[in-house]
């Protein structure tokens, strides 16, 4: 399948737009689709899904991939589904809580992004719906920001020392 436009990520072929990549497996080609002149023949799907459509649709691929257990998938659905400026400002402000909670109890880099992935970022708990996030960016600032702890606390004592106060 080739998949055309940005509201139409690969999930949503292999969910809930016609075309899929199930092959028989296990033997069960000896019963499932017996050789034909199509098989030699190349054949493309296009798919192409405007922004509603995506509206429309993208929540059961999302459902799906996480049933699946393949979210990257999902995520491909609901990234293009959030608004782009407001999902990249819910994930550079899980982030700094992130980062705050990794600061204050030493939780570990796997342990905190699964739980703001399954428990922040666009849940619903207890009736509160949380807003999603770039999640993809939202990991991307946290193990940058951590990768580079030392160079950024080293730049923060060079800046103290010299004089630079801590306020906005």
């Amino acid at each position: 399948s080739a998949f055309l436009g940005r509201h139409t990520p690969e999930a949503i072929g292999d969910y809930v737009a016609g075309p899929n990549h199930v092959l028989p497996t296990g033997r069960r080609a000896r019963f499932a689709s017996g050789l034909s002149v199509l098989d030699f023949m190349k054949r493309t799907s296009f798919l192409q899904l405007d922004e509603a459509a995506l509206a429309a649709i993208g929540p059961a691929a999302v459902a799906l991939a996480d049933a699946e257990g393949l979210p990257a998938h999902g995520r491909s659905v609901a990234i293009r589904l959030a608004p782009k400026s407001q999902s990249r400002s819910v994930a550079r402000l899980g982030a700094v809580q992130a980062l705050y909670q990794h600061a204050m109890e030493g939780t570990l880099l796997p342990v905190l992004l699964d739980e703001f992935h399954r428990h922040r970022l666009g849940a619903e708990i207890e009736d509160i719906q949380f807003a999603d996030a770039d999640r993809i960016h939202f990991d991307d600032v946290v193990k940058g920001v951590l990768a580079r702890s030392e160079e950024i606390d080293a730049r923060i004592s060079e800046k103290l020392a010299e004089g630079w106060r801590l306020e906005r």
